[in-house]
């Protein structure tokens, strides 16, 4: 079962900000196509009543509201329906 696809939206950021980094095509003849890539976190949080995603690089909080979270199937169930494990 998944529980949930999250999604980050990048596409604001300044290429030459230091968290991209730059690739082209090696074939000879055909004109280099570049494409960029970035390593990245994304980190859940969990509170009380909800469940936050933010976007980190290199340790640092990258702004606001720039993941999107689709919740899976059954992710979320009746309390009635749950599994407690106090032997934790």
């Amino acid at each position: 079962m998944e529980l949930c696809v999250v999604e980050s939206d990048l596409s604001d950021f300044d290429i030459k900000s230091g968290h991209f980094t730059e690739h082209k095509s090696g074939i000879p003849g055909f004109r280099k196509v570049a494409y960029y890539s970035a390593k990245y976190d994304i980190r859940a949080f969990i509170g009380a009543a909800h469940i936050t995603f933010e976007v980190w690089f290199h340790g640092e909080k990258c702004g606001e509201n720039r993941t999107s979270v689709t919740w899976g199937e059954g992710a979320s169930a009746p309390v009635s329906q749950l599994e407690y494990y106090d032997d934790l």
